[in-house]
């Protein structure tokens, strides 16, 4: 079943109801939708791996597929890697597991990244004699086997249905890459070292761990997505990952909470645990829907994840607990916020690590700072932030910002979308369009489609289609998408434990017998597009003047373009403006506004039919930081950022009765001198002199 949503009316805070009136049954073939319909025998649990160079690449039962683009059409490669346990083992998997081994004890393959010689590394669980092998990129048929039995790679998982949460990245040391990843079972973030060239002798090794006693670093980790890499403005060099997790915080009952955590990606070890990470710290992940005066609810079981490096945002969509009614959250989330909060944000432990004892914010900052990248640490700090991520929803902000530090840090938004009845489970997002399209597939084996804007089944013609017949049976456990070099075929790839070739052609069918009449052909919006010539086309060929993924810099600009020193009381004025004639903006649709917190001091005037905005700031110690202007052009996120401070040479009310003050003193003083120095006739007693000459006192 699959859920789309067409064109929808401008709106924010998104409440899907699956009974609304925007929802309409139909068939897969109204798609052109395609799936396996034979039945898969044994235990193939399929996963997609990871997505490299517009290649696919899907893991199973002792099986490779990578599925690709050729004259924009799909294709498949696949190869079979046995099950091979090594000779001479004390126990096998079937002595361990005898009651299991039907289900554990093949080689489910699990790991499939990309080293910068250009080959893969691939792993497999190999019955819990984990196997890697080096494969071709384009040629799956000349994998090879490593001539180590890597055992010990414990971020290969022993469990065919738990997910290799993993990434490659490029090291400054030639010819040698890192290798990040979680650890289910020992509960750890692991960095290896990896030969680019995967056939020296032993090409990987061990490098460093979290953790794993004292201020409760991992506890019961899923690891969700891959690690990413993200380099800061002052040129560190950080690896995020993600994560759910028990809560040891809370300490009233048990809790999971949903964790994104970073460590600098030259960390070298400390000082005495020299094969431990010292600069791993976490927070928690806020994804809530506001509930009025009551606790909000909280959506706290993360399932998936994308990261877009282009824009620095995190998408992520979230349930709650499953013994609850179904329900899910998108929640988006930016690196300006993220990046903020673990510069600047207090920590949180427990009292002289007394693990009896409730968690508090630690006011004392430690030196160094926990987390930094050019420090010398050891494993003993606390690696909690005591604040939260907030979520990010650019058509509904609230406002409001938390208590600092970090200074001026925003409270959290809505989520960009949550509906009940279902549980969220995977998340591909497509942002070629100038608004983001999210694709999110259920644990009914349903896919939801949808766009920033709204259907509200009420203002709107508007549709939305489920469509059953995909044979997932059971959960979609991934979701991609693959498009041709010049986006002329964009295809949804598709998972789930017994399915791996749910395929969407969104764009290449638009000219299909199922989609020529205007409501058939807007269920594919806005991958297709009904002309005026009543055809179904492209909108690559349709809509020329679809803006680009990617906005100049002088699009959206603020006057002065100048952070600001001011005195006390003083009105600081900055105007933002953004440029409509713009061909990157066109007739898409925009929002306008001022980040801005509630208070009678700081206002904004919209001026211009809104493409320019005046902020008025009035300086107080509650209005002094950083401001940002947002520009939502159809689903896409411009800001530009300006800072407030307040002078200290100013005459203030302060120094204004402190001079005051100062001139009584000297008036009281200077009037006792002349009683005390004046004679008979009204002339000072004492000689006068040059000033040149003039001692300091009389």
């Amino acid at each position: 079943m699959i859920v789309f949503l067409g064109e929808y009316q401008h709106a924010a805070a998104v409440k899907l109801y699956r009974t609304s009136n925007c929802w309409e049954i139909l068939d897969s073939s109204v798609l052109d939708a395609t799936s396996d319909t034979s039945a898969p025998s044994g235990q193939p649990a399929y996963r997609i791996l990871n997505k490299i160079d517009e290649n696919v690449y899907i893991g199973a039962n002792e099986t490779l597929r990578r599925r690709f683009l050729v004259n924009n059409k799909l294709e498949m490669e696949e190869i079979q890697l046995g099950t091979m346990e090594p000779e001479g083992l004390v126990l096998t998997c079937e002595a361990v597991s005898p009651t299991t081994k039907e289900t554990v004890c093949w080689n489910f393959i699990r790991i499939a990244d990309k080293t910068s010689s250009g080959d893969l590394l691939v792993c497999g669980t190999n019955a819990f004699s984990r196997q890697c092998y080096q494969c071709p990129q384009s040629n799956l048929n000349m994998c090879t086997e490593l001539s180590t039995n890597y055992t010990q790679l414990t971020v290969v998982p022993q469990q065919n249905n738990i997910n290799a949460e993993t990434a490659i990245f490029s090291s400054n040391a030639a010819g040698v890459d890192t290798l990040f990843g979680g650890s289910d079972r020992k509960q750890t973030f692991n960095r290896y070292s990896v030969d680019a060239d995967l056939s020296t002798a032993d090409p990987i090794e061990f490098e460093l761990d979290t953790v794993t006693v004292g201020e409760g670093f991992i506890k019961d980790p899923t690891f969700i997505g891959r690690p990413f890499e993200y380099t800061h403005d002052d040129g560190n060099e950080y690896v995020f990952l993600i994560y759910r997790e028990t809560a040891l915080e809370f300490t009233l009952g048990t809790k999971v909470y949903s964790r994104i955590a970073r460590v600098c990606k030259n960390d070298t070890g400390g000082t005495v645990n020299d094969k431990k990470f010292v600069t791993f710290i976490k927070a928690r992940l806020e994804c809530s829907v506001p509930n009025g005066d009551e606790p909000a609810f909280e959506y706290d079981y993360i399932q998936d994840v994308v990261w877009d490096a282009n824009n620095t945002r995190v998408y992520a969509v979230f349930t709650n607990q499953e013994n609850g009614p179904a329900t899910s959250a998108l929640c988006q989330y930016r690196m300006e916020d993220i990046m903020n909060l673990f510069d600047n944000g207090n920590f949180q432990a427990q009292v002289d690590g007394d693990v009896q004892a409730l968690w508090n914010e630690v006011l004392m900052q430690r030196n160094p700072r926990p987390g930094t990248c050019s420090a010398i640490h050891t494993t003993d700090y606390p690696p909690l932030l005591h604040k939260s991520v907030p979520s990010y929803n650019a058509m509904e902000r609230t406002g409001e910002t938390q208590v600092a530090p970090p200074a001026n840090f925003s409270q959290s938004d809505p989520p960009i979308l949550n509906v009940d009845d279902v549980r969220f489970t995977s998340l591909a997002v497509d942002l070629q369009y100038s608004s983001p399209v999210y694709f999110v597939g259920t644990s009914a084996g349903s896919v939801i489609k949808f766009t920033s804007e709204v259907c509200d089944g009420i203002n709107t013609t508007t549709n939305v289609v489920e469509v059953s017949g995909l044979n997932a049976n059971g959960p979609i456990n991934g979701l991609e998408l693959l498009k041709s070099a010049d986006s002329a075929a964009t295809f949804l790839v598709g998972t789930s434990d017994v399915q791996a070739s749910i395929v969407f052609p969104l764009n290449t069918k638009c000219q299909s017998r199922s989609a020529q009449n205007a409501e058939k052909c807007g269920f594919r919006y806005p991958y297709c597009y009904f002309t005026n010539e009543s055809e179904c086309t492209s909108t690559k060929d349709s809509v020329p003047q679809d803006p680009p993924t990617e906005f100049p810099d002088d699009v959206l600009t603020v006057l002065p373009n100048t952070n600001v020193s001011a005195c006390l009381n003083d009105h600081v004025y900055w105007f933002c403006h953004l440029d409509i004639d713009n061909p990157a903006i066109g007739s898409t649709p925009f929002t306008l506004q001022w980040d801005i917190m509630a208070s009678d001091l700081i206002k904004t005037t919209s001026i211009s039919t809104n493409e320019l905005v005046q902020l008025d700031v009035i300086v107080q110690s509650g209005t002094v930081g950083s401001y940002s202007c947002t520009a939502n052009v159809g689903g896409r996120v411009l800001t530009k950022q300006v800072e407030i401070s307040m002078r200290t040479d100013c005459l203030t009310c302060d120094n204004f009765r402190a001079r005051l003050e100062e001139h009584n003193t000297l008036k009281v003083q200077s009037e006792a001198l002349h009683m005390k120095y004046v004679d008979g006739t009204g002339t000072c007693s004492v000689k006068q002199q040059d000033c040149a000459t003039c001692p300091a006192s009389p």
